[in-house]
């Protein structure tokens, strides 16, 4: 009789304080978006973060935190939680066993639709080789997964690509609503939507989340996107209600 597998569930993003901002500062653009404009396709993915690997209590915590609330799902649970999903992070703890790693995510493979260009890899070594880390992106590769990234197991890198990844979803949205704007900068008033976009948008970019410099953007003369920047950051003070933000996140128990 096969051993039934459970999983952790993580039910809030607050080890991710930066992408939680992030999120509020979207939605609070969203709210102010016309009313009169249709935006039909543009919608923020869902992100569902999967935990593989060896993962220890200490992994856990040093991930996030003594407060992140945890349950245990078996894989019927796992499924039902996925339908409500239409991204997907695996984020892999790699113990030097290429076979199981393999094995482990084709087994998520199975049961997530992981090849429609909704799925990326994160794999976190104990130390740098070049050579595994060469390794392990064509193993995944040769899975159909396209999206692979290897880093140390150091919880900044670790939380920085989780951060990344989920902004990356943030931007494609933003980048979506925008070019509607445009569409319809001659026909309705949308100046104050897309000067709050691109500042929402250079706001990312600062973070980190893109090294590449902006392109095809002229900032204003009048500054008024560093003045809508200094606005987020009072309106995030004085805001006693943040929108919170939840981020499913599982892992496999041992």
């Amino acid at each position: 009789m096969e051993k039934e597998t459970y999983f952790q569930v993580l039910h809030d993003a607050s080890c991710l304080p930066r992408f939680t901002y992030h999120r509020s500062l979207v939605d609070w653009y969203m709210e102010g978006l016309p009313k009169d404009i249709i935006f039909t396709g543009c919608h923020i993915e869902s992100c569902f973060i999967i935990i593989g690997g060896i993962i220890t209590d200490e992994d856990n915590r040093m991930l996030f935190g003594e407060t992140a609330l945890s349950e245990r799902l078996d894989i019927d649970d796992l499924l039902k939680e996925a339908r409500n999903h239409t991204a997907f992070l695996i984020v892999y703890f790699f113990t030097d066993n290429f076979t199981k790693m393999g094995e482990d995510i084709e087994k998520l493979d199975r049961i997530l639709p992981l090849k429609h260009g909704h799925e990326h890899v994160l794999v976190v070594m104990e130390m740098e080789c070049s050579k595994d880390k060469k390794n392990i992106i064509e193993k995944i590769m040769t899975l159909g997964i396209s999206r692979v990234e290897v880093v140390i197991k150091r919880r900044s890198e670790i939380m920085q690509r989780i951060t990344c990844t989920l902004e990356q979803i943030l931007s494609s949205y933003l980048v979506g609503t925008k070019e509607i704007l445009l569409d319809h900068s001659h026909t309705h008033q949308v100046d104050s939507s897309l000067l709050e976009v691109n500042a929402i948008l250079k706001r990312l970019k600062q973070a980190e989340c893109y090294p590449e410099p902006l392109v095809g953007f002229v900032e204003p003369a009048n500054n008024e996107i560093d003045n809508i920047l200094q606005r987020f950051v009072t309106l995030m003070q004085n805001s006693r209600n943040i929108t919170q933000v939840h981020v499913r996140i599982t892992g496999s128990f041992p």
